[in-house]
Order: C-alpha cells, then structure tokens, then sequence
C-alpha cells in the first residue's frame, strides 16, 4: 500500500513529481504560490494558487457534495457528479471545444428541450458567405414557381407534453411548413435526430429575392408592350 501525505497549507512550492505510485496526497484549504502535478493530486476544501500550475496527469478538487472541478487527460470537467450544478460568477473563457448535452440559457433559465438555446436579449452573428468559399454559383432557377409551392401560415403548437418537450414552445404562432419547403429547397430542410424536420428560415430570404426580380423582369416586359 502507498504512502499517506499530508501537505501544510501557506507553502510556497508544492511538487508531486517525486510521490510514488499508490502514494495518496491531500492537501486542505492549500494555498501555494506555484503548484506541480505530474501524478495524481485530490483537493478537498479551497485551493490558491498565485503563481503557475503545471499538470501533467489528474486533478481533482471536490466538496462533500461532490467533483467540482476536473483536470483529465481528455480535457477539463466542471460539474457536480451528485447535482450537476456548478455556478460560475464572472466571466469563463474557454480556448477548446464545449459540448452541451442539455440545454442553453443565456440571460433566462434554459429549457427542458435537449439542444435549444434561449436568450433575453438579441442574439447577433453573420453568416458566412465570402464569395471566395464558393463555387458553382448560379442564381435561384423558377423562383416564383418554388415561392408559390409554399406558404405562410399562422398556427397553434401542439400541447402534447411528448412534442413539447422537443421543440419547447407553445401557444400562437407564425411559420412555415417544413415538408412544403423540402419539396422545392431540400437543401433548407433537415430532419433531426429525434425524427422532426427543421428549416433554416434565414435563407427563405434568397428565394424572395430571386422572386422579386423575376416579377420585375415580369412588370418591365408589360410596360414595354403598353408603352409600344
């Protein structure tokens, strides 16, 4: 069996690198100027560290309630294992990827449909569309046809607790019917994992645009006959 350390807090330098296999290291309401992990080293209670922090291999901090915090081999974990809560104030910056396997709340509480994201205020972004990305571009052929192959309706969604709780809205509304916008523009349309299409209704915009010029093309042929 390995050794038992245990360190004192306020050093100034603590180095795992020289613990032997099996050795367990707790150290309690630690603060340390710089901090070495090339082992394994469990935190219960607060931990400071003013200087670096090197870690090579695990490391966990824990509260009687569970992991808090997690440094793996396959990346970082914040979370409780017992409540699934962890509570960040201030800001988090995150250099890697996120994966999210519920919901996301930005501003208002996140819902209890797995992959939505809900904000109170405006969320802002461009997408891409430099010229340079392209290739085969070629404008919207028979847009009006394919425009007058869809419609715009208002609706009601469906009260069933089963379908709420993949989509999460309710009550009254405006939009689009997914399987009508597939049959002339597949490429807008996708069907999730859950079985349910969704449209990418941002490049609804692009049809009405192709549309528009068509109709003029339309006007400007029937004012030159009334003006022959």
């Amino acid at each position: 069996m390995g050794r038992y350390i245990k360190l004192a807090s306020q050093l100034e330098t603590v180095n795992f690198s020289n613990i032997n296999a099996g050795d367990t290291v707790t150290a309690v309401n630690a603060n340390f100027s710089t901090l070495i992990v090339t082992g394994s080293a469990l935190i219960s209670g607060s931990l400071v560290v003013t200087g670096s922090t090197v870690i090579s291999s695990s490391f966990t901090v824990f509260t009687g309630s569970g992991i808090e915090f997690q440094v793996l081999s396959t990346g970082v974990k914040i979370g409780n294992l017992i409540t699934d809560i962890h509570t960040v104030t201030g800001s988090l910056n995150i250099s890697g990827s996120v994966f999210i396997t519920s919901s996301l709340g930005v501003g208002v509480a996140p819902s209890a449909t797995v992959g939505r994201i809900d904000a109170s205020n405006d969320v802002v972004a461009f997408s891409t569309s430099d010229i340079r990305f392209k290739e085969n571009i070629t404008p919207i052929p028979n847009a009006l046809d394919k425009l007058n192959k869809i419609g715009g309706y208002t609706f009601d969604w469906n009260p069933d607790p089963e379908l709420t709780k993949l989509h999460g809205f309710k009550g009254h509304d405006i939009g689009v019917i997914a399987q009508e916008i597939e049959k002339v523009l597949p490429e807008l349309v996708t069907t999730r994992d859950n079985g349910y299409k969704a449209v990418k209704y941002e490049k609804l915009v692009v049809l009405l645009i192709e549309s528009n010029k068509e109709l003029l093309k339309r006007i400007e042929v029937l004012e030159s006959k009334i003006n022959q």
